[in-house]
């Protein structure tokens, strides 16, 4: 199958993680970064929020939709200074601590 025909397969199994996370705790707060050979990018929450508490799930789908479309338009050959892996997981780090010094009471 083309990337085309599995984006609706990987939304819905994003949306199931994604809810199932909120599901845990009422006080759970997503960040969702996704990973590419040339670019780590933030896909969720879509403003400049630390991480999103729960939103309207239309919202939510429509936001890693456009965020994997953009992913999987990149040129995968481009020369990546870092990889993916190590990127993204650098920017959910570096989200983590920004909340945990503005929220002090939050639990990562």
């Amino acid at each position: 199958a083309r990337p085309a025909d599995e984006l609706p397969h990987l939304l819905e199994q994003l949306m199931m993680l994604c809810s199932a996370y909120w599901s845990l705790a009422s006080s759970n707060r997503l960040l969702v970064v996704g990973a590419h050979p040339a670019a780590a990018r933030l896909l969720w929450p879509e403003r400049r929020e630390l991480a999103a508490e729960v939103a309207p799930p239309h919202r939510l789908r429509a936001a890693l939709a456009r965020g994997v479309r953009g992913l999987v338009a990149l040129d995968p050959l481009s020369d990546a200074a870092a990889p993916a892996l190590a990127a993204a997981l650098s920017l959910a780090l570096c989200r983590l601590e920004r909340v945990r010094r503005e929220e002090p009471l939050a639990q990562p």
